[in-house]
């Protein structure tokens, strides 16, 4: 049997993810289709309607990029301390944690991609870790993956298309660091 798992890994803790959310759908939906259908109308972090596309061709790169720099707290892997239930049209995380080393902040660094396993097992993997620079714990309940596509006239927005809520609120104490994977695996 063939079988497709989401897992967040928060520190040491594994989770079956409890997204992707609608616009993952919508974004995928749009990366199957063939130009100049592969448009799709999605709700942006700051919950507008954007058409946006899902491709690449020589011309025209509009995939949806989810590798950012650090300090970047835009998109890519996003942590905050939200702890409403995820639903299926969640467009934003409910209390991101800003990147920084101010009061109740968190330092983002780059985010890096990997692919691996062995048979019948392989996965992509996101990483991103965060780094506590403040005097005192921030702790983290909400974890989400937003990639940043592009119009056709190569604007780009933000799109979130996974929001966990954690089972228990992970604590990162002053000048620790928590690192954190999003794996896509499959299994044959």
């Amino acid at each position: 049997m063939t079988r497709l798992d989401w897992i967040l890994k928060v520190g040491d803790k594994k989770y079956w993810m409890d997204s992707p959310v609608e616009n993952f759908m919508l974004l995928l939906n749009a990366a199957m289709a063939t130009y100049p259908n592969n448009y799709v109308a999605v709700k942006d972090t700051s919950n507008t309607a954007r058409t946006v596309g899902a491709h690449w061709t020589a011309v025209n790169t509009n995939w949806v990029p989810a590798q950012p720099a650090a300090a970047n707290d835009n998109y890519g892997i996003l942590c905050g301390s939200g702890d409403t239930a995820v639903d299926i049209l969640n467009y934003a995380m409910e209390t991101k944690i800003a990147n920084g080393s101010g009061a109740g902040q968190l330092s983002y660094s780059i985010q890096t991609t990997a692919y691996g396993g062995a048979t019948p097992n392989k996965y992509a993997k996101i990483m991103r870790t965060f780094t506590n620079n403040t005097a005192n714990p921030v702790t983290v309940k909400e974890v989400g993956l937003v990639v940043n596509p592009a119009t056709s006239a190569g604007v780009r927005y933000y799109v979130l298309i996974t929001r966990d809520v954690l089972p228990a609120p992970v604590a990162v104490a002053a000048g620790d660091t928590m690192p954190v994977e999003i794996y896509i695996q499959t299994t044959c």
